[in-house]
């Protein structure tokens, strides 16, 4: 087996800086997206990922979503919406809210797919929390469908790369 720097085109060995550009590179490189990306590369046709009350999936850690969720642990990244880490209260019956579903960066693809005038999106996900007690207007009829507004968290791409 021949192993090769990331760098350079010949074998292992021959100068370039390439083991130390990959380290540099690994050790900056930020845990929470590379779960994010490793996760979504597992099924990267994916568009949504649903798992009422469990966890989502944090494209960043450093935004307000992401900071709002995050939870550092002292042995693994975790993700939490109960808490520490947790979203916001339903606005109409005050109950906690839950993770339920989110979007994955192949859904720009499949929204993009027939529309050549749209310039592109760039969000990395969008998380939605729903009311745990799955509550309704006031005054709404029981088997009458109500809505209500629920929590929405987009994560946008990073553009800018840190050196």
């Amino acid at each position: 087996i021949e192993t090769m720097d990331i760098d350079t085109e010949t074998g292992s060995g021959s100068g370039g800086g390439g083991k130390e550009d990959k380290d540099v590179f690994e050790s900056t490189m930020d845990a929470v997206f590379q779960r994010f990306a490793d996760r979504v590369g597992q099924n990267p046709e994916q568009v949504i990922r649903y798992e009422f009350a469990g966890q989502p999936l944090l494209y960043s850690k450093n935004d307000a979503v992401g900071k709002l969720l995050h939870v550092p642990a002292a042995s693994n990244e975790k993700v939490t919406t109960t808490g520490k880490g947790k979203l916001p209260r339903c606005g109409n019956c005050g109950a906690g809210r839950v993770f339920e579903v989110q979007l994955t960066p192949h859904a720009i693809e499949e929204l993009e797919c027939e529309e050549d005038s749209m310039e592109g999106m760039d969000w990395g996900t969008i998380i939605v929390g729903v009311c745990e007690k799955d509550c309704s207007p006031l005054g709404t009829e029981r088997g009458v469908a109500g809505y209500v507004e629920e929590w929405a968290g987009v994560q946008w791409e990073e553009l800018s790369v840190k050196r």
